[in-house]
């Protein structure tokens, strides 16, 4: 019996990391991905959706306006938005008329001095955000326009 122990060191063999087979198929996957990454945004251009989707022809038949001559959401939401805002800042203009009024007809009396200061400052307050709102909505609406 022999006291030392020779033990044998592993071989290292080189071997395959990835078989020849496997090499085939990811090129293989590679260049169909190349294909149709390359082809993929003309076709995706190729498609006309308001003449192929239909939608123009249920719009003629139920009576409204399409295409060109159709009015658009952003048009319909600047509109509106306006009006309402012009309306705001009529009301707030009424109530600095209505202060104004009251300050005029307080013949020394503190409490209408008083009560018209405060309705003033409210309503230039109220005229200075109407306006700020009436000026965010118009840069934001001409920036969202075609």
């Amino acid at each position: 019996m022999s006291l030392t122990n020779h033990r044998r060191s592993p071989v290292l063999t080189h071997q395959d990391p990835m078989p020849k087979k496997n090499i085939k198929k990811l090129i293989i996957i590679i260049a169909l991905f190349a294909v149709l990454a390359i082809f993929n945004p003309v076709l995706a251009q190729t498609y006309n959706f308001a003449n192929n989707s239909g939608l123009n022809k249920a719009g003629d038949t139920a009576g409204y306006d399409t295409g060109s001559s159709a009015t658009p959401v952003e048009g319909v939401i600047s509109q509106v938005l306006y009006t309402v805002l012009g309306l705001v800042g009529i009301i707030f203009f009424g109530y600095l008329v209505y202060g104004g009024y009251i300050w005029m007809t307080a013949r020394g009396n503190e409490e209408r001095v008083r009560q018209a200061t405060d309705t003033l400052i409210n309503s230039i307050i109220g005229l200075v955000v109407t306006l700020g709102a009436y000026t965010i909505s118009y840069y934001l609406i001409s920036y969202f326009r075609p």
